[in-house]
């Protein structure tokens, strides 16, 4: 008997412990009321979103973020976590769009409420309008010996020294969301970056002078990166501070002349150090496996994206030139247009079918889908092409020592100038890329 009222004791002891635990489970979210802004209102960048909002819990809230994301969900603003003591919160602050290379299109403003078992997330489709792209002034180098001149045309066209280095040169460029110029040398120059704000040097990568042979071969910059390739067969991708991102060491000795990061792959064009070896390579992005390398006759100029898997390629073979489609997915190089004017010198893109080309009797403008080619202007020596898509204007250098900024296609010369030394690229810095 006593065995028995021992048993029930301990039942009524578990079952009242049960009772208790389930009414202490917290299984009430937060509730949350957006009141600003409204659905689809919009905004634009350094602009301010005023979120007005109540949160709530039946027990207490723990935190509260307040986030702005892109539609894959991927954070782009927030404002610091507040940590209520009631636990009900009134939300009323600005939350900065200070961002400037958010591009136009829908957002999501989210408030993500907490209150330390359940989370609660409130979605509020917003539009914000990106910063208009705008020409802060134009870089032009010019090469003298082993003197490189960097020259700055403002707005008003008037042109500044900003620097002269001496050394020899491989390329130039310039990454307008980092706000930063690149310039590099081949046998005895660093790669050097330099603040477009204030001219400082900001970083380096010292070259490994080894006579009779160069040391960098060339350098591109995308998406803020900075493609670096060396003779030693390999290239690297630098990030805006200088930190490395990859180092590929190429095993057959050759070594990448051009640069193209598209889709999910890196394609590039290379030679081998005696220039009789000629390959496009598709290297996978994320390990720079190499998906696929064919052994080409054709130089490559240049290369451009059309869509995730084309390319458009710009080749010479024997002072001529074919512009080529590039096939991803098949490996395969189509004959799209055939240049009748020699081989060209050098391209800039307008957008994904239109292009600006100079061979040695002018500048062209190539419609990929009319498969027409139109000759612009013809002056003499043409060197160099820029386009200039906020302006609608392209910028030239033609007999070696002159600049000049053209409307796009009228080609009315908008101003035009002389430089001392010869001109050896031209570089648009924008507020943005």
């Amino acid at each position: 008997m006593r065995k028995t009222s021992y048993l029930y004791l301990i039942m009524y002891i578990v079952l009242y412990m049960l009772s208790s635990c389930k009414k202490n489970v917290d299984t009430f979210a937060p509730q949350i009321t957006i009141t600003t802004p409204t659905e689809n209102q919009q905004f634009s960048v350094m602009d301010s979103i005023h979120v007005i909002a109540n949160v709530c819990d039946d027990r207490k809230l723990q935190t509260i973020d307040i986030t702005v994301t892109n539609l894959s969900f991927v954070t782009v603003l927030s404002s610091p976590t507040i940590h209520p003591v009631n636990n009900c919160y009134d939300i009323n602050q600005s939350l900065p769009i200070n961002d400037i290379f958010l591009t136009s299109g829908f957002y999501y403003l989210l408030i993500n409420a907490s209150d330390g078992v359940n989370v609660t997330r409130k979605f509020q489709k917003i539009y914000i309008s990106g910063l208009p792209k705008r020409l802060k002034y134009v870089i032009v180098v010019t090469k003298n010996g082993n003197t490189l001149g960097i020259h700055k045309i403002d707005s008003t066209h008037t042109v500044s020294l900003i620097n002269t280095l001496t050394q020899d040169y491989c390329g130039s460029a310039v990454s307008s969301n980092a706000q930063l110029f690149y310039i590099a040398g081949r046998y005895n120059g660093d790669v050097s970056a330099y603040s477009t704000q204030d001219w400082t040097l900001q970083w380096n990568i010292p070259v490994i002078v080894s006579p009779p042979f160069p040391y960098f071969e060339a350098i591109e910059v995308y998406d803020g990166m900075l493609y670096l390739s060396y003779r030693q067969a390999k290239f690297e991708i630098y990030n805006e501070l200088g930190n490395i991102q990859t180092s590929c060491a190429i095993d057959y000795g050759n070594y990448p002349m051009k640069f193209l990061p598209t889709g999910n792959f890196l394609l590039t064009y290379e030679r081998s150090p005696s220039a009789s070896v000629k390959q496009f390579v598709i290297y996978f992005k994320t390990s720079y496996a190499i998906f696929q390398k064919l052994t080409i006759p054709f130089e490559v100029q240049s290369l451009f994206p059309k869509d995730d898997d084309h390319s458009i390629v710009f080749t010479n073979y024997n002072n001529q030139a074919t512009i080529k489609l590039f096939t991803i997915s098949t490996h395969n190089f189509w004959d799209a247009y055939t240049v009748s004017t020699g081989a060209i010198t050098s391209v800039a893109c307008i957008d994904a079918n239109n292009y600006l080309y100079a061979t040695s009797t002018g500048f062209y403008w190539y419609d990929y889908q009319n498969t027409s080619s139109v000759l612009l202007s013809a002056p003499v020596n043409p060197q160099l092409v820029v386009y200039d898509e906020t302006e609608s204007n392209y910028m030239i250098a033609a007999d070696y020592h002159t600049f000049k900024t053209l409307s796009f296609p009228a080609s009315n010369v908008q101003y035009s100038l002389n430089f001392a030394d010869s001109i050896i690229n031209i570089l648009p810095v924008y507020n943005k890329d």
